[in-house]
């Protein structure tokens, strides 16, 4: 089956390959914590909806600087290893933090903390998948196409969303049934399962990657940069003039130089800035968890039923991206699904004022096409994002280009987490008062299309373009070219978009990272 999943994307099997699918699955299958927290927070520790969106953005912060978990990961590695090391010690990291969380009694501060440090573990895990996988596409392509990024998109997000539909009705079953800190207590022992996958992970040592041996004639051979020993790579050809150190302070300063040039050209940042305008409009974050379980009184196995729709709708919406939309252009399908997406939005307009009753159309079936519609819509509304911001990133430069750009967005949606926040606690919309969400979820959605206008300015193909001229100039140099996060884009993280989905329950840990 593994055969046969590799192949559909275009991606040779081997056990790099299987780590990388691991470190994505393991990011979805944590999700049997969220629902957990959820409840956590609104019945135990008594945070209210804004709060809960409030610190929900919070935690999101490490999903922020993952350029700078990439640059600690290439120039700092941990007995000689700048990715299995990091696997190994953030996994121990986050099975603590569970552990620590499944003893039950801590404050409000201590339980933030505690999300917080989670974060910052899956996130660096992410980054080092990346790296990851950047390093296996530049030996299988030669350049990085609309296909490549969209079947290396779809590898990540699909083994990501098989661990969210894989706890997704669990979480809710669980939590009818055990105490949240049993909850916690089985969540703590899924980081294990990427700490055995990364013992094995083979990987070079850095002094082996730098050392250089003398020939018979004198000459000096580099050992191949290559961080996997199972590729099989053969050594390079000898040559004199190898050095045998690290990458210089002065090549990294001249690649920021050469990176900050090419984002100041009209073609890089104005489609940078329009998307960011989408990204950073307000959302209705948490505040639909608490409609559903104070007003509706929805069961948490119910809530877990909602989940596991709307995980499935996930996985749905990559295959049919990947199989039929890929191939259209970016404004076309974003456009398309923004319009459609906000549209079937409104209608949890009819559910919040409770116009489904006076039609006779029962709670629980309305939010069935709910989370399927509007999850899905959403799920294809970010993907054309990811894709462009792959092909944007120019050769030698791209992992600290699309890194810079996954912040950026990252950012965005923190922004529009804590603006929704800011929102809903001005209409006085709380834990006992819903009076005002029907006009939270109108004016959430409404300036969503507002950013619409200025879609007409974004020129995807001068931007990709640009990207391409500078990549074909060589301009950026490594020194030596050592694969790492800073050496290719290939965008995984999911959560792009924002389209308000009553269906999907945002949660404090999990939040819209990209």
């Amino acid at each position: 089956m593994l055969k046969k999943v590799s192949g559909y994307f275009n991606t040779r099997l081997d056990f790099t390959t299987i780590v990388i699918v691991v470190i994505a699955f393991t990011q979805g299958i944590l999700g049997l914590a969220d629902l957990a927290v959820s409840y956590l927070f609104k019945d135990h520790l008594k945070i209210g909806p804004s709060e809960a969106t409030a610190i929900s953005s919070f935690v999101a912060m490490p999903w922020m600087i993952k350029p700078l978990w990439g640059f600690i990961s290439d120039g700092f590695p941990i007995l000689g290893y700048r990715r299995k090391s990091y696997l190994i010690f953030f996994s121990i990291m986050n099975f603590c933090c569970y552990l620590y969380l499944a003893k039950g009694t801590y404050s409000v501060t201590t339980c933030i903390v505690l999300l917080l440090i989670i974060q910052v573990g899956v996130s660096f895990c992410n980054v080092i998948g990346e790296a990851l996988l950047v390093e296996k596409s530049q030996t299988q392509h030669s350049n990085h196409t609309s296909d490549d990024a969209s079947q290396n998109v779809s590898l990540f997000f699909g083994a990501r969303n098989v661990g969210y539909f894989v706890t997704a009705y669990l979480s809710g079953v669980l939590i009818a049934k055990l105490e949240l800190k049993s909850i916690f207590l089985i969540t703590a022992f899924f980081p294990i399962i990427l700490f055995c996958f990364a013992i094995f992970l083979k990987e070079r040592q850095i002094d082996r990657i730098y050392q250089t041996h003398s020939n018979a004639e004198g000459h000096q051979l580099e050992s191949v940069p290559n961080v996997h020993e199972d590729e099989g790579t053969p050594l390079k050809k000898p040559t004199d003039s190898v050095p045998n150190r690290r990458p210089s302070t002065s090549q990294s300063i001249q690649n920021l130089r050469i990176l900050y040039d090419f984002v100041s050209q009209p073609e890089i940042y104005k489609p940078i800035f329009i998307i960011f305008l989408f990204m950073v409009t307000p959302s209705s974050g948490s505040v639909l968890f608490y409609f559903y379980t104070n007003v509706l009184k929805f069961s948490p196995e119910f809530m877990g039923v909602l989940r596991i729709i709307s995980a499935a709708s996930a996985i749905i919406a990559v295959w049919v991206y990947n199989r039929y939309l890929a191939k259209f252009s970016f404004k076309k399908v974003f456009a398309w699904t923004t319009v459609l997406g906000v549209l079937v939005s409104m209608t949890q307009l009819i559910l919040v004022t409770r116009l489904n009753q006076e039609w006779g159309i029962p709670d629980k079936f309305f939010c069935f096409g709910d989370s399927l519609v509007v999850q899905m819509l959403g799920e294809i509304n970010g993907m054309p994002i990811l894709v462009l911001a792959c092909q944007m990133c120019p050769k030698n430069i791209e992992g600290t280009m699309y890194a810079l750009l996954m912040s950026s967005f990252n950012f965005a949606s923190m922004i529009s987490a804590q603006s929704g926040a800011l929102l809903t606690y001005f209409l006085g919309v709380n834990e006992s008062n819903f009076d005002n969400l029907w006009l939270l979820l109108l004016l959430t959605n409404l300036m969503y299309l507002l950013p619409l206008a200025l879609l007409s300015y974004l020129k995807v193909d001068k931007a990709i373009e640009r990207a391409k001229k500078m990549g074909s100039s060589g301009q950026a140099t490594e020194e030596p070219p050592v694969p790492s996060i800073h050496e290719e884009a290939i965008p995984f993280q999911a959560g792009s978009h924002h389209l308000p989905s009553a269906a999907h329950c945002p949660s404090p840990t999990k939040p819209k990272e990209i």
